[in-house]
C-alpha cells in the first residue's frame, strides 16, 4: 500500500495545524444542519471562527447574478478590513465602429469581441461581445456593455463575420484601448490561399467539405463548403496573420459523418504568401477506394465486459506533397438496453489499414484509459446489423484507488465535494489522451473513493454551503497504479464576512464572491504557463448581500 505524502510547499497544499485556529471555538454550540462537521464542542459553522487576515496579495472577484444590471468588479485593499464592504461595478454601453474603404465589403453579419486580461493574474481574460450591424454609409457597429472601471485598459476587439459574410471577409483582430468609442479600419490587403479538393481517383467530392485556416491552433479565416464543380475553394488571410511569421495550416472537413478530412503540411507564414496548392488536392486513398465497413468492437475489464466506454479509432490513409487524409470514427460500448449490445462499440471503418484505438471508460469506472497504436483492420460488413467483431476483444486493467479521508480539527466533514481534474500529459500507452476527471462526495466518516488513470492531478475540495471548513487545491498530485491513501485537514484559520453592495450601494443578493491567491509574482504572471491562481474561498450573498466563508490563511 503506497501513501501520499503531503507537503506544504512544492506540489502539495495540504493545510495542517488548522485545529490551533479553531482554539476559541470550543464550547460553541451552533449546528450545521448537516452540511458541516464535529460532535460536542466543534465549531461547526463559520460564524463560530475567529476573522481572518487576509494576505495583501489576494483579490476578490464579485460576480453578480445574470439578472442584475450590476458588472464583475475586482477588490483587493478591502479584504484587509475586518468586514469588508465590495461593491460592483456599472455597466456602460460602448461602440465599435469598423470601416473600410468604399470599394471593399463589410461583413452583413458578424459579432464583436473585446477581449482584455483579468486584473487577476492567471485566471482566463474577460470577454464581451455584441452582434454588429451595418450603416447605410457601409459602416459596421457593434454595441458592448463592459464594466466602467475597464474603460481605459488595452485589450483586443475582434471582428468575426457570421455565414454567408466570412465566404468574403477573414476574422479581423485589433489591439486597442477601451473606450466610450473605437473605431477601427478593416485592412483591405488581405491575402487568399486558393486550392480545390479532389477524391483519391481526381474526381470532385460528393460530400461538402469546409476549408480553414489555423496559425498557432487559432481560427484565422473559414471558407464556404467546396460546392464549385471543380472542388475549388478561397481562403482569404488578414495581412496581420502574416506579420506574425507563425506557419499556417488549412483543414478541409468534410460535413458528413463517413469521409476523410484533410490536414495540409506547415505553411509559411510570410510577404508574399506562397502558392501552397498548385494542383489540386488529393484525398489519399491507399486502400484501393474501399468505402466504409462496420465492426464491433468488444471492450471487456476483469469483471466482465465495460458498458459506457468510449472507443476512438484513427487512421492516416495516406499522405502526398501537401498534406496527409485522415480518418476516424468514434462510438460507445452498451450496456445491452435496447439494441445495444453489452461492452460493445458499432464502428463503420474503411478496411485494410492499420487503426490508432483510444478506449476511455467511463469517469469513476475501476477500469483504466488504454490505447492500441496499431491494430489492423479487414473485411466488415455493409450493414451494422451483420457487423463482425473485431478481433481480438480489448481487455483493460483497472485504475488507480485513491482513498481518501477529509477532516477538520481531527473530526471528519460530511458531503464535500472532491474533484480530481487531469493534467494535459497523455496516459501511458497513449499519444494524446490525457486521463479522464472522476468526482465524489464524502460520506458520514468523511471518506471518498476515486478511480484514476495513471498522471499527474489536481484535486479539489469544496465543503457545502455553511461548513466551518475550508476550501482546498492539490496541485500536482500523481498518480500511478499503486493503490494510495489520502488524508487530508480542512481546518480553518478564521472566517471571511462581509457586504456586497449594487453600483447604487443597495445590497446585491445572490452574488458570487470568490477570493483568490496568486501562485506567482511580477513579471513572472505574464510568462507564458504561468500558474493559475488559487481559489482559496468562495460564497453567495444571501438576500441582504450578506456573505461569510471559512478560510485557511497561513500555507
Amino acid at each position: 500500500m503506497k501513501r501520499l505524502v503531503s507537503k506544504v510547499a512544492g506540489t502539495l497544499l495540504l493545510l495542517a495545524g488548522g485545529a490551533t485556529g479553531l482554539g476559541g471555538c470550543a464550547g460553541v454550540s451552533e449546528t450545521s444542519g448537516g452540511g458541516g462537521f464535529g460532535g460536542s464542542g466543534s465549531c461547526v459553522t463559520p460564524s463560530c471562527l475567529p476573522l481572518a487576515q487576509i494576505p495583501p496579495t489576494w483579490i476578490a472577484e464579485i460576480d453578480p447574478p445574470s439578472s442584475s444590471t450590476a458588472a464583475v468588479a475586482f477588490a483587493s485593499a478591502e479584504l484587509a478590513n475586518q468586514s469588508p464592504i465590495l461593491q460592483t461595478d456599472s455597466q456602460v454601453t460602448v461602440t465599435a465602429t469598423f470601416t473600410a474603404p468604399s470599394n471593399a465589403p463589410v461583413p452583413a453579419k458578424g459579432t464583436a469581441i473585446f477581449t482584455i486580461p483579468s486584473p487577476i493574474a492567471g485566471r482566463p481574460p474577460l470577454t464581451f461581445q455584441a452582434p454588429t450591424g451595418v450603416s447605410s454609409t457601409n459602416v459596421l457597429t457593434a454595441s458592448l456593455i463592459v464594466p466602467l472601471k475597464m474603460i481605459g485598459n488595452h485589450g483586443t476587439l475582434t471582428l468575426v463575420p457570421l455565414p454567408p459574410a466570412d465566404q468574403q471577409n477573414p476574422p479581423y483582430t485589433f489591439s486597442t484601448v477601451l473606450g466610450m468609442t473605437m473605431q477601427v479600419a478593416i485592412a483591405t490587403d488581405n491575402f487568399t490561399i486558393n486550392g480545390s479538393l479532389q477524391t483519391a481517383a481526381g474526381q470532385v467530392p460528393a460530400t461538402t467539405y469546409v476549408a480553414q485556416a489555423f496559425q498557432g491552433g487559432a481560427l484565422v479565416s473559414s471558407a464556404p463548403p467546396t460546392q464549385q464543380s471543380d472542388g475549388s475553394f478561397q481562403l482569404v488571410i488578414p495581412s496581420a496573420v502574416l506579420d506574425l511569421a507563425v506557419p499556417l495550416t488549412v483543414q478541409l472537413t468534410p460535413q458528413s459523418t463517413t469521409d476523410p478530412w484533410f490536414i495540409s503540411n506547415p505553411i509559411a507564414a510570410s510577404n508574399p504568401l506562397p502558392a501552397p496548392f498548385p494542383m489540386p488536392i488529393l484525398l489519399s486513398a491507399s486502400t484501393g477506394g474501399n468505402a466504409p465497413t462496420y465492426f464491433n468492437v468488444a471492450v471487456y475489464g476483469s469483471t466482465g465486459t465495460v458498458d459506457g466506454a468510449v472507443v476512438q479509432a484513427q487512421t492516416t490513409v495516406g499522405s502526398n506533397t501537401y498534406g496527409s487524409t485522415e480518418f476516424s470514427r468514434t462510438a460507445t460500448t452498451g450496456d445491452g438496453t435496447g439494441t445495444t449490445s453489452p461492452g460493445m462499440a458499432n464502428l463503420s471503418l474503411v478496411p485494410y489499414l492499420p487503426y490508432s484505438f483510444a478506449i476511455i471508460p467511463p469517469a469513476n469506472s475501476p477500469f483504466v484509459t488504454s490505447c492500441s497504436p496499431s491494430v489492423p483492420v479487414s473485411g466488415g460488413s455493409a450493414a451494422a446489423s451483420t457487423a463482425p467483431a473485431l478481433m481480438p476483444p480489448f481487455t483493460l486493467g483497472l485504475r488507480a484507488v485513491l482513498s481518501g479521508s477529509v477532516s477538520a480539527a481531527g473530526v471528519p466533514v460530511t458531503n464535500v465535494s472532491v474533484t480530481a481534474t487531469p493534467g494535459p500529459d497523455p496516459v501511458p500507452t497513449c499519444t494524446s489522451t490525457p486521463g479522464s476527471p472522476a468526482s465524489g462526495t464524502t460520506d458520514a466518516n468523511g471518506r471518498f473513493t476515486l478511480y484514476l488513470d495513471p498522471g499527474t492531478y489536481q484535486l479539489d475540495y469544496d465543503p457545502p454551503a455553511g461548513s466551518a471548513a475550508t476550501r482546498l487545491t492539490e496541485y500536482g498530485v500523481t498518480v500511478g497504479i499503486d493503490p494510495i491513501t489520502h488524508a487530508v485537514d480542512l481546518s480553518a484559520a478564521g472566517l471571511v464576512q462581509g457586504k456586497v453592495l449594487a453600483p447604487d450601494m443597495t445590497p446585491l443578493p445572490s452574488a458570487t464572491v470568490r477570493i483568490y491567491a496568486p501562485r506567482c509574482s511580477g513579471s513572472a504572471c505574464s510568462a507564458a504557463g504561468a500558474p493559475p491562481p488559487q481559489l482559496r474561498a468562495q460564497a453567495v450573498t444571501d438576500a441582504n448581500g450578506f456573505f461569510r466563508v471559512a478560510v485557511q490563511t497561513n500555507n
